[in-house]
């Protein structure tokens, strides 16, 4: 600074500095006191509390937060407290924000002088991730090799959403199907599988793959897995399916005796099930077991809506299984059968107390414990109590309920949310074909008769035509009685192709009235009919009755032919159920066969 006289010996040269001095204004006092403000203005700048408040302070409560640099920041006037002002603002160009230009504060000088700018950088450091709470478990679950699928359930914590899960397992070992949660066991042994989901921290739970020994045997010493000796009846089974079975529609009753006609003999009564789309499929001393093997044969083949299930007594009091290996064993059947008939809905019954063997019962407790929480994790099965329902006093011969006390089962399916369907009203009876290959041994020359609401079992009248019209060794034609214990034979026991009209295995003395031979060429044609009361049995050869047995224990109408090609044709039926006053008309017509013959006790008699 060279003072005054350097300043009018440079600027006062200037037309500017004449002009103002002609108008005697002295310019020096402004100089010297702007040259005081400018520094002010310098380090007041940045806080702007006088820099438009209110707009600034609207902006802040409207502006979503964002992390800005120069390149991005808001229009000018309204900037946020991050951008510093150009360090040589002036009071004109602060002012007028709209003439700003990019010399103002180059980015780098911001972030680097700038405290606010360097307090925006921190917001946008990364930051330790959030910790997840569990939010799920997954109970854990068996899976047995060479077997369906094992499904498994993971259950969300109170107020957690269900998630998609990703599982970590060894490939190697287990199959798992992230979409239906369910595991395929490929190797035995036990396994951890960890499983997260987006909002979930990890969980891990246990996979059991076991290997079933197929080589193991029954209390009898035989495999467990041998169902040859049930083939026939087995066999029976599936007939009954094909002629009376609707896809989707028909309940099926399955299992051990306790569902076997030889045992709920009165399960097509009005009582029951009579008039409903119900079978009774049930097989005499079979066990889990066995059912696997048709879980993959005939039972696949059929297409119930309900499958009802009594089993598992056998496999505890007969097999000797343990609590462990009998709930392993129900477990697998029921993947099984949820695996070849998934839309079908299973109800199983506990199983049912003996009145005997106290460690066998203990076994028992233990095994419907197990289920009932294995049953309540799945939608397709229901567990239904009844073992403490069915009492000692309810048992004929402390293991099979007496016929009242069906009323168990009947009433604890009725309180489920199971829809057994009204069978169509259908008078009709159809024709049955049978082949000469086809025969009673292998179950597939057997078959019931189905008319109304139901399996012919008790009160009916039947009549028909039945025409042979081939034969082979051993012919022979039979009308069997509950669950075919008894029976009335049209038999070629000489392989002579004469048949006679006998009580099974009594040929001797069959008068000559009562043999019929197939002629060559020609049909063995018969007329036929029964008449069938609570007990007794009445068999006529056209309007001639033939045969009589009393006190008959009950059980379906099975009609069937070994080793002879034969049709039952034209059959009609009258039954008390389905047609009440005709049904009694007819019967009226048998009164005197019925006085005479209804009050003998127990007897096969030759008319």
């Amino acid at each position: 600074m060279k003072g005054d006289g350097f300043f009018v010996r440079s600027f006062g040269k200037t037309p500017l500095y004449r002009g103002l001095m002609k108008k005697r204004i002295l310019l020096l006092p402004f100089f010297l006191l702007l040259s005081l403000l400018l520094p002010l203005f310098a380090s007041c700048a940045p806080s702007a509390p006088e820099e438009s408040t209110q707009a600034l302070t609207e902006e802040r409560e409207t502006a979503p937060r964002v992390t800005e640099t120069p390149e991005t920041a808001d229009s000018p006037g309204t900037k946020p407290a991050e951008t510093a002002p150009p360090a040589t603002e002036t009071p004109e160009t602060a002012a007028a924000p709209e003439t700003k230009t990019t010399e103002t504060a180059a980015p780098e000088t911001a972030a680097e002088t700038d405290p606010p700018a360097t307090s925006a950088a921190k917001d946008t450091e990364e930051k330790p991730p959030v910790e997840k709470d569990i939010l799920f478990s997954v109970p854990d679950v068996t899976a047995w090799v060479g077997y369906p699928a094992s499904d498994f359930y993971p259950v969300f914590n109170d107020g957690a959403a269900e998630e998609k899960l990703t599982f970590e397992y060894d490939r190697g070992v287990l199959e798992i199907d992230a979409g239906k949660n369910t595991v395929k066991a490929l190797k035995e042994g036990t396994y951890e599988v960890r499983a997260s989901s987006e909002h979930s921290a990890e969980t891990v739970f246990t996979v059991r793959a076991k290997a079933v020994d197929r080589s193991a045997k029954d209390g009898k010493e035989n495999s467990k897995w041998s169902a040859g000796s049930f083939a026939s009846r087995a066999a029976s089974r599936a007939n009954t399916w094909k002629e009376s079975g609707n896809a989707g529609v028909t309940t099926v009753f399955i299992g051990d005796s306790f569902f076997d006609d030889g045992f709920w003999t009165n399960f097509y009564t009005g009582d029951y099930y009579g008039g409903y789309d119900a079978l009774r499929l049930g097989i005499s001393a079979t066990t889990t077991y066995d059912w696997e093997t048709w879980a993959k044969g005939w039972l696949a083949d059929t297409d119930p809506r309900n499958i009802v299930m009594h089993m598992g007594t056998n496999n505890v009091y007969d097999d000797g299984d343990d609590s462990e290996t009998a709930s392993d064993g129900l477990k697998r059947l029921f993947t099984m059968i949820h695996d070849s008939l998934p839309d079908a809905k299973i109800y199983w019954f506990s199983i049912s107390q003996r009145s005997y063997d106290a460690k066998r019962q203990a076994t028992v407790k233990e095994v419907n414990e197990e289920l009932k929480s294995w049953c309540a994790q799945r939608s397709y099965i229901t567990y239904i109590h009844t073992a403490d329902t069915l009492t000692a006093g309810m048992l004929k011969d402390g293991t099979h309920p007496k016929p009242e006390y069906y009323t168990v089962f009947r009433d604890a399916l009725a309180g489920t949310d199971i829809r057994i369907e009204k069978k169509e009203t259908a008078a009709g009876i159809g024709d049955i074909r049978i082949a000469q290959s086809q025969t009673i041994a292998a179950g597939t020359g057997v078959h019931h008769i189905s008319y109304k609401s139901g399996v012919l079992d008790r009160n009916y009248i039947l009549r028909g035509t039945l025409e042979i019209t081939a034969s082979g060794t051993n012919a022979h034609i039979e009308f069997g009685i509950n669950n075919a214990k008894e029976r009335i034979l049209l038999w070629d026991n000489a392989t002579k192709k004469t048949f006679k009209l006998c009580i099974p295995y009594v040929t001797d003395g069959v008068p000559e009235e009562d043999i019929y031979r197939l002629e060559a060429g020609k049909a063995l044609t018969l007329d036929w009919k029964i008449v069938m009361t609570d007990d007794d049995l009445y068999f006529f050869i056209g309007d001639e009755l033939k045969i009589v047995y009393t006190g008959l224990g009950s059980g379906p109408l099975v009609i069937g032919s070994e080793n002879a090609a034969c049709t039952f044709r034209d059959m009609t039926a009258l039954t008390k159920t389905d047609d009440g006053a005709d049904y009694e008309q007819a019967l009226a017509e048998y009164a005197a066969y019925l006085s005479e013959y209804g009050s003998r006790p127990a007897a096969k008699i030759r008319v």
